[in-house]
Parts: C-alpha cells; structure tokens; sequence
C-alpha cells in the first residue's frame, strides 16, 4: 500500500535533513538540496517507516556507506586499469 503524501513532508524531510547532516546537506547548493530532498521522500515513501527522523538517519548512514564503497571500488578499479600501472622498473644492480 502506497504511502499518503502530506505538504509537509518535504519541509519535515528538510529539517531532519539538515539536522542530522549539517556539514553535508547543510552545505549544499540548492539544485543539490532539492535533488536530496526528493530522493530521501522518495524512499520514505516506498517504505513501511513510522518514523521520519529515523528514517533519515537509516538513510544517511546508507547513503555514506554507499559513497564510501563506490569510492573505494573506484580505488581498486584505478590501480587495476591497464593504463595505470607502473612501469617495471629493474633491481639495483640489474
């Protein structure tokens, strides 16, 4: 069953938002704000949730895990690039 959408839920959204995240979504532009926005109700909405302050903090702490494996996949994907590797260099003495 779908969710009932309120007015208020992108202000509520809002204000959680940038409660528990004031370094990241605090500082965030406006197109990036609205984009955040829309993405977390999008997944209140798509969840069983009661709790809309914790929701988003489930979500934020998913959403920096997330970051952090594509950051670290991107990590490993750069040192694996046939490109990127290192020339051999010889030994001392060679």
């Amino acid at each position: 069953m779908a969710r009932q959408r309120y007015p208020l839920d992108r202000s509520a959204a809002f204000t959680a938002l940038l409660h528990l995240d004031p370094e990241g979504f605090g500082k965030s532009s406006g197109p990036e704000t609205t984009k955040t926005i829309s993405e977390f109700l999008e997944s209140w909405y798509g969840s069983d949730d009661t709790d809309m302050y914790k929701h988003v903090q489930n979500w934020l702490t998913e959403r920096q895990h997330g970051a952090q494996r594509a950051a670290d996949g991107a990590e490993v994907e750069w040192f694996d690039h046939p490109h990127m590797k290192l020339p051999d260099v010889p030994e001392a003495g060679q």
